[in-house]
């Protein structure tokens, strides 16, 4: 594979049918030097036209394979008729639609328009090495265009394995500290441990005194839940606060109507980071 200014240089020069090769002189820049003067052309180096031709070989679209599918793309094909026949003043094809510029001009510059067929072809070459979507958008506007490209490059990194699994990491947002209650019960955190010998044990960690509630239960449900925390809402008095995790448990419509009933603040956890 040819280095990629070989490649860029290559595709621009495949719309040329004859090149000229003309040799170059270090010499100063003055008022006389771009004057006209006579001289024979010479054909290029042998080698230069070799690796041309080796850079051409190895291009995934060539020229030739965009002039024989824009015959057979239906939009490019009257796209070409009205460049060479002239643009109507108004199309009722939405396909054609992109194609039309202010004032009826079709300016897209140098950029080749690819037909939809070799769509994916060129996305994978563009894909080749996994530049990203910013890389590969700068590449692909610099010489090709078909509509909605940049919404198929966007899709296509996403798609990408290799690209999701080393893309840049989210910043990590500093870590939140619990605040120290400002009296004993005021914020308690309870969870389910087990099962341990036939049992599931309701956890209470009373987090100013650090007491510690352990209330084994047969089956962690919400009815069950609820009647033990009655039972220790009784012999410690109602909390301000309670924090749980995220299980269905204590996510369940009948386990908030108990705490909004008796007042209690429920906060939850994030997941995996209790």
């Amino acid at each position: 594979m040819a280095s990629a200014w070989l490649q860029r240089w290559s595709l621009k020069l495949t719309a040329y049918n004859t090149l000229l090769y003309r040799q170059g002189r270090n010499a100063n820049v003055d008022a006389l030097s771009h004057l006209p003067l006579p001289e024979t052309q010479k054909a290029p180096p042998a080698e230069a036209v070799k690796l041309l031709n080796f850079v051409c070989d190895g291009l995934p679209v060539t020229a030739k394979d965009i002039r024989v599918h824009t015959e057979k793309d239906s939009t490019l094909l009257q796209v070409k008729r009205y460049v060479l026949n002239g643009w109507p003043g108004y199309s009722k094809n939405e396909a054609l639609k992109p194609y039309f510029i202010k004032d009826g001009c079709l300016l897209w510059g140098s950029r080749v328009v690819v037909p939809l067929t070799l769509k994916e072809k060129v996305l994978s070459e563009l894909h080749d090495g996994h530049p990203g979507i910013t890389r590969m958008k700068a590449v692909a506007r610099s010489f090709v265009w078909w509509p909605k490209m940049d919404m198929d490059i966007k899709t296509k990194v996403k798609q990408c394995n290799a690209c999701q699994q080393t893309r840049e990491a989210p910043s990590k947002a500093p870590l939140h500290n619990w605040g120290w209650p400002e009296g004993p019960w005021s914020r308690i955190h309870i969870d389910y441990a087990g099962p341990f010998m036939g049992k599931m044990f309701l956890v209470v960690v009373d987090a100013h005194s650090k007491w510690l509630e352990v209330l084994p239960v047969l089956s962690a449900t919400v009815a069950v839940t609820i009647e033990k925390l009655r039972f220790t809402f009784a012999t410690h008095g109602l909390p301000d606060a309670l924090v749980s995790d995220n299980a269905p448990v204590f996510t369940c419509e009948e386990f908030r109507s108990f705490y909004e009933r008796n007042g209690i603040k429920h906060i939850r956890v994030a997941p995996y980071h209790p």
